[in-house]
């Protein structure tokens, strides 16, 4: 049974590091006429997680956030006719 225990938590700590230290997929910000772009999409998080610009770039760095929400049946009528 203490084996079993052991053997758990080693298990538990060992996803916790891989999860909180592990290898992070980077998203590299677009350059376009001297200004870096990122684009974050924020719907229940944020994708990407991770922005890599350019060091020493002479020039704008420009991150925009695109909030994404659904939209219910309620507020789906409350909208109607506006814009």
């Amino acid at each position: 049974m203490t084996v079993l225990v052991i053997l758990a938590a080693a298990a538990a700590s060992a996803f916790l590091l891989w999860f909180f230290f592990g290898p992070r997929r980077v998203h590299e910000a677009a350059v376009e006429a001297s200004v870096q772009r990122a684009t974050i999409v924020v719907a229940g998080g944020y994708t990407p997680n991770l922005i890599q610009a350019r060091q020493g770039f002479i020039g704008l760095g420009l991150i925009t956030f695109a909030r994404i929400m659904p939209i219910s049946a309620g507020m789906r009528a409350d909208l109607e006719g506006t814009v």
